[in-house]
């Protein structure tokens, strides 16, 4: 346990993980202003990421304390992650491939921010 503790720890690991939060930061900021989400910044605040989230697919910032419910904080990933796909008209493909397996979650994440092909056909009352 020590040796995964300190792995995660090491100065290689945690510049990797900064390099992360930082790529990801940016591309929810983008995916806000696609959606034109109000208050973009909260993109760099790792908790309040949340409320981007939840705005993008238009709901209350307040649904996230619903995420501290055991078991249905999975399930409630799972459908708010399938209407954040719906809301960018992404194929039932990728959106079963992103859920599914994390790592094309990921990548897909970063190029529906960066695509000018996706755009945001969702509605949010939390627009400008």
């Amino acid at each position: 346990m020590y040796n995964i503790f300190y792995l995660m720890t090491s100065k290689p690991a945690v510049i990797i993980e900064i390099i992360n939060y930082i790529i990801f930061s940016i591309a929810w900021c983008k995916l806000c202003e696609k959606a034109n989400v109000r208050n973009q910044w909260l993109a760099f605040t790792p908790f309040l990421q949340i409320i981007v989230f939840l705005n993008i697919i238009d709901r209350s910032g307040w649904y996230g304390l619903l995420l501290m419910i055991p078991i249905v904080n999975i399930v409630l990933m799972i459908v708010w992650f399938t209407e954040f796909y719906n809301s960018f008209n992404i194929k039932k493909l990728w959106i079963v491939l992103s859920i599914v397996i994390y790592p094309i979650g990921c990548i897909y994440m970063l190029y529906m921010a960066y695509s000018e092909k996706i755009d945001y056909i969702g509605g949010s009352s939390y627009r400008y």
